[in-house]
């Protein structure tokens, strides 16, 4: 009984420094949490280490307060672009195709793809796609943990956002600390992870493999479902985007404009 008394003051400790610190924009980059050893750690954890009380495990997380020393490579996609369009900061070269278009509510859906030829150093896992190397489409975004302890969202046009934990209201959520000027909130849900985006749009992913699963617009219509693109094929993968529609017309009109990268 004892034991259990030590570990919920440390833990209630703990939590406590990790709502303070979520509530401000400091200069800590890492924010202390602690759990139980039988609970899930919370996404980008990291120096989880039991302290010899039973069951309790402090971590850190890293705070959105504190960009990532790789965001400035990871998320200039098409900055600031010239023709073709190159990038004026990196001469990064980016080439846009639009495979498939379904018209409908909120403006529909468009499987784009966009090739860069820079791709960054950090995410070399990442760079073969749907359609080849370099090569980012619409459903191919999905959320992991980088080795940088920041939660990644890996987009469709080839960037990569960072997310911290904590907001300026405070909350148990992570806010984009890479780019400066985007705005969105990250939570953990135990099925699904949830981006929210500054316009009310959403995008939900598997909180197991980190692929997206849904779209979601502001007004809470369900635009994709079940889209993500994990192993399928693009003929698959189109066949899905027919079918995520509600109400959807007698014969959607299905522009097939590309097969493949060029």
């Amino acid at each position: 009984m004892k034991r259990i008394l030590i570990a919920l003051l440390i833990l209630s400790g703990q939590s406590a420094l990790m709502s303070s610190a979520s509530a401000q924009v400091g200069p800590s980059c890492t924010v202390p949490i602690g759990i139980w050893s039988w609970e899930t750690a919370p996404l980008g954890a990291f120096n989880c280490q039991a302290v010899g009380v039973e069951g309790a495990v402090p971590c850190s997380l890293q705070t959105y307060s504190c960009p990532p020393p790789a965001g400035p490579g990871e998320t200039c996609s098409k900055c600031v672009t010239g023709g073709k369009p190159i990038s004026l900061a990196s001469g990064d070269t980016y080439i846009e195709e639009t495979d498939v278009r379904v018209p409908g509510l909120s403006g529909g859906l468009r499987l784009v793809r966009i090739w860069r030829s820079m791709w960054p150093a950090t995410q070399a896992e990442f760079q073969a796609g749907l359609f080849g190397p370099n090569w980012r489409s619409t459903f191919e975004e999905r959320v992991f943990v980088g080795e940088d302890n920041y939660v990644k969202y890996s987009r469709g046009d080839g960037s990569f956002w960072s997310f911290g934990y904590g907001s300026p209201t405070g909350g148990s959520v992570w806010s984009v600390a890479a780019p400066a000027n985007a705005s969105a909130t990250l939570t953990q849900g135990s099925t699904y992870i949830t981006i929210t985006f500054q316009n009310g749009e959403q995008r939900l992913f598997n909180n197991t493999s980190g692929n997206l699963v849904a779209i979601i617009d502001r007004n809470g219509k369900i635009l994709a479902n079940h889209v993500g693109y994990g192993d399928r094929s693009l003929h698959e993968l189109v066949v899905d985007i027919n079918r995520a529609f509600e109400d959807p017309p007698p014969e959607p009109d299905v522009s097939l404009l590309g097969t493949g990268p060029t």
